[in-house]
Formats: C-alpha cells, structure tokens, sequence
C-alpha cells in the first residue's frame, strides 16, 4: 500500500521543471522591464525637445532692451550626474540650462540628461541643440544613449530629427 503524497523521485522532477522555467521566466522578464524603462526617455526627450523650441521661438530683451528672438540656451550640466537602475530624484531647477527652457520632471527618473545648446541669439540655418539621455538600467559598464536633434531652418523654425538616435536600448 503506497502513502499519499509525493516520492522523493516526482519532488525532484518538479523542482528540476521549476527551475528550468525559472531560469527561462527570470531573464525574460528582466528584459521586459529595462525596455519598458527605455520609455522614460522617450518621452522626456520629447518634452525637452518642446520645451527648447518654445523657447526658441519666443522672443525676449537683452540688456539694451532690444527684442530678441530665437535663441538657444547653452549646454546644461547632466543630471542626475551619474545614470542607475534604481530611480533617483533629479532637480534640474538647479541648472540654469534647465530652467531656461523650462524643464523638470516630478517622478524619480532613470536616466541622466543632458542639453547640448550652443548659446546663441538670433540664430538660423544650422544645428541649434541636442537632447540627450544616458541610462544604465542593470549597473553594468554598458549605458544606453538616446538623443534628438534639432536644427534651425534659414525661415527662423526648429526642425527635428525625424526619430531617436538610439545606441544600446535596454543594454
């Protein structure tokens, strides 16, 4: 008469089955949320990209109180200085740069970004800035990069690149 419940042969076997799909399940879920975490820089670098164009296209005064008109603001510091998988806070208000175009983000973020701008008023026909965000979703040396673009038209109008220039996405 055999006692109820599993033998030591059918435990073995279900532990090996668990461990087989876990070791399938883990990493595949990992992924998932590091690409999911990718989103985040999407869409601030669409927000910054917004910003620095209004800012561009609004007109301001200079010290004569002359009206001026399409400027870029210079390069910003990156932050939050060093990008990590965990979320951090970030006060971009403390960057000139930054609240210039009036960027700033409310939730923890993910990745560190930058404003590559080059400084000047005035300006058409040529590159004006780039948006940019570093990250370093699962703390290895391996960081992603996503930046856009923008150019000044000859007709005083900021053009974008057509799309992300994306390098390592989730790394």
């Amino acid at each position: 008469m055999r006692a109820s419940g599993l033998s030591r042969i059918e435990t073995l076997i279900i532990l090996t089955l668990v461990a087989i799909l876990s070791a399938i399940a883990i990493p595949t879920i990992a992924r998932t949320v590091r690409r999911s975490r990718t989103s985040e820089a999407a869409e601030k670098l669409a927000y910054m990209f917004r910003a620095a164009s209004t800012y561009y296209e609004s007109e301001r005064v200079d010290q004569d109180a002359a009206r001026v008109g399409e400027c870029v603001p210079r390069t910003s510091k990156t932050l939050p200085a060093v990008p990590r998988s965990r979320p951090r806070q970030a006060d971009f208000s403390q960057d000139p740069t930054f609240s210039q175009i009036d960027f700033s983000s409310s939730d923890p973020v993910y990745f560190s970004y930058t404003f590559v701008g080059i400084d000047r008023c005035r300006f058409r026909g040529g590159p004006a800035f780039t948006a940019r965000a570093e990250g370093n979703l699962d703390d290895d040396s391996t960081k992603s990069l996503f930046e856009r673009a923008a150019r000044a038209t000859a007709q005083g109008e900021i053009e974008g690149t057509s799309g992300l220039y994306v390098q390592q996405k989730s790394e």
